[in-house]
């Protein structure tokens, strides 16, 4: 299978996303992290739209994330919980996922011109990988963590 996002995309979809996260990401993350993140999607306590992602390498989920938005807002497209497994960590796949986002919500969500995310101020290697990948910090803190955001 080419690529990390179409069987996301398809998974995602057709609501299938949770019998492979049930499944495989109890031993790959936190499972608490998880179930938070993956409830979220339902419960929708800030009635925004929240889809959960996977992200695939070679047919096996290898991380995954929540995109939290208001349908045909400019600027309300948040990216929470991205979470890569540790062993498939510095391969490049976190920023392929990044990358396929964008490409996805200029795709499905013309809209949208920024897309925004939290990082815990303690976690530099985080600040790092989203600097690299063109997020600048907006030196505005939300839910205690540090907020960046890149212009699409």
């Amino acid at each position: 299978m080419g690529g990390l996002f179409p069987l996301v995309i398809y998974l995602v979809q057709h609501r299938v996303v949770f019998v492979s996260f049930y499944s495989v990401i109890p031993t790959l993350f936190n499972p608490s992290s998880v179930a938070i993140a993956l409830a979220k999607a339902y419960v929708r306590p800030d009635n925004r739209i929240i889809e959960p992602y996977g992200i695939y390498h070679n047919e096996k989920i290898v991380g995954f994330f929540n995109l939290h938005y208001t349908p045909h807002s400019k600027d309300d497209f948040w990216l929470f919980h991205f979470f890569i497994d540790k062993k498939f960590q510095r391969k490049g796949l976190g920023a392929a996922a990044i990358k396929e986002l964008i490409k996805h919500i200029k795709t499905n969500h013309s809209s949208c011109h920024r897309i925004r995310l939290t990082v815990h101020p303690e976690n530099h290697s985080g600040q790092t990988f989203y600097k690299k990948l063109g997020f600048t910090d907006d030196n505005i803190f939300t839910y205690d963590e540090f907020t960046y955001s890149i212009c699409i």
